[in-house]
């Protein structure tokens, strides 16, 4: 269910170097089955790794049963709590 045409979940994934293993995190979040409506916000905390390109790619594939997702900088700082 959407409430005026938003989704009703945010998941948010923060990453910092993620390039090893954010693929298959959003892969398993693109496959779920039987989920409300969602939107992902990948948040990169400043990686030089290939995080952002990793992201690019898996979203070039499409976003499977996620409604919409989008990558935030923050790269202000590097912290979780950032």
């Amino acid at each position: 269910m959407q409430i005026d045409g938003q989704p009703r979940v945010t998941v948010i994934v923060c990453v910092r170097n993620g390039q090893a293993t954010l693929r298959a995190q959003l892969d398993a979040l693109s496959s779920q089955q039987g989920a409300p409506p969602y939107e992902l916000i990948v948040v990169d905390n400043g990686s030089t790794d290939g995080t952002s390109a990793v992201y690019d790619e898996w979203l070039a594939h499409g976003t499977g049963s996620i409604g919409r997702a989008r990558m935030l900088p923050a790269t202000t700082r590097a912290s979780l709590p950032y």
